[in-house]
């Protein structure tokens, strides 16, 4: 029991510290934290739990027993038989469960019927993974589905896109062998949060995700983008997104509600200067010397981070032009060594993040009345590409 409830306590600090609220938080630390916030998910407190690692302990459990758990954790490990993929276990005893996680296995032996009541369905560090269980397309109540990890997957459940509940679909590290996610994706009319990681395609229906918040979309160079349908989507507020070709940020500027976006690309079009509710902007990939002067007009813009850039030898120019800028990260800008006098007049500044760029050692004189705000590092050098 003690191992259970440490496990619990783990993973409790684990998943609810990683959560961010996006509607609430401030969108410097919405920026600040970006990369280490995980998807939204329903966590239960203060319930009856269990942990499991071996197939016979969920067998085991009587029925009473059953009906009282809310909370589960299922790990199998590594170091599982085959004969496992056999022995399908039968989760509807629990039925009152609300939360389950299903963590480090190459094999999810299990039959999902009869858990109406779950909520959240979390597979984690399942690189093994073979399949996800086709009786997924059950549970009628879901809102929130997590799979990170799913290296070895080859073919998505098309239950998946009948749990018309989830307000959160996260999948991350599929291969090449998904093709394009099923049409069907559509079909999830209470999407909010969406995640695709890997070397996959979207389909055109993903513009009939009309409630959708947040996208994100990592994968590796050469996968196509729907970017057209993307640029449809009414209340998109935050965006994580990797354009290898010019045309993939045409249209961009329909997106009114958007209001932080993660760009990874080597363009940059004027059109993103017209995003006029855009208050937090990420820019990866960059290669030219200027930046184009329209992204001045970016006038809600509070907080703004610059990587990678090696062609740059002058702190871009429109950034003095940002009235409402609170938060400037400039990293591995190796070339860049002076910042305008412009810079000089940028009195509400509250942090100037200039990490690991080799030519700037000191406080930049346009930046003097700032000393106390600006933040240089040299040590420990990291390369973001």
């Amino acid at each position: 029991m003690r191992t259970i409830t440490f496990l619990l306590a783990v993973l409790s600090f684990t998943w609810c510290q990683a959560q961010r609220n996006y509607y609430e938080d401030d969108v410097v630390q919405i920026v600040k934290k970006w990369h280490q916030n995980e998807a939204h998910h329903y966590w239960p407190l203060n319930v009856k739990a269990m942990s499991a690692r071996h197939i016979s302990e969920l067998k085991n459990v009587e029925a009473a027993v059953a009906d009282s758990i809310i909370f589960m954790v299922i790990r199998l490990g590594k170091a599982v038989p085959d004969s496992i993929r056999l022995d399908t276990v039968a989760l509807g005893k629990f039925s009152n469960l609300e939360y389950l996680a299903i963590l480090n296995s190459p094999y999810a032996p299990f039959d999902f019927t009869g858990l109406s009541k779950l909520k959240t369905l979390v597979f984690d560090y399942v690189y093994n993974l073979q399949a996800i269980p086709e009786t997924i397309g059950k549970l009628s109540a879901l809102e929130y589905l997590l799979i990170m990890g799913a290296n070895t997957i080859t073919t998505l459940p098309e239950g998946i896109f009948d749990l018309h509940q989830l307000k959160t679909l996260k999948i991350t590290g599929l291969r090449d062998t998904i093709g394009t996610i099923s049409s069907r994706i559509g079909k999830l009319k209470n999407l909010e949060f969406l995640e695709i990681d890997g070397t996959v395609n979207l389909p055109e229906s993903i513009s009939e995700l009309r409630n959708l918040r947040e996208f994100r979309l990592r994968t590796k160079y050469g996968t196509n983008r729907p970017t057209k349908a993307l640029f449809s989507l009414p209340k998109l507020e935050f965006l994580s997104y990797y354009a290898y070709e010019a045309a993939h940020l045409e249209g961009i500027e329909q997106l009114q509600s958007l209001r932080v976006l993660n760009l990874d690309s080597k363009f940059i079009p004027n059109e993103l200067g017209q995003l006029k509710h855009l208050e937090g902007l990420m820019q990866y990939g960059y290669r030219r010397s200027t930046y184009p002067e329209a992204l001045g007009q970016l006038q809600k813009l509070q907080a703004l981070q610059i990587i990678n850039n090696d062609s740059i030898v002058q702190a871009p120019s429109f950034i003095p032009e940002l009235p409402q800028l609170r938060y400037l990260n400039i990293t591995s800008c190796d070339k860049m060594s002076t910042f305008s006098p412009a810079f000089s007049q940028m009195k509400y500044l509250e942090e100037v993040d200039l990490p690991f760029n080799d030519l700037i050692r000191e406080v930049p004189e346009p930046l003097s009345h700032l000393s106390e705000k600006v933040k240089i590092r040299h040590a420990k050098r990291r390369r973001w590409r």
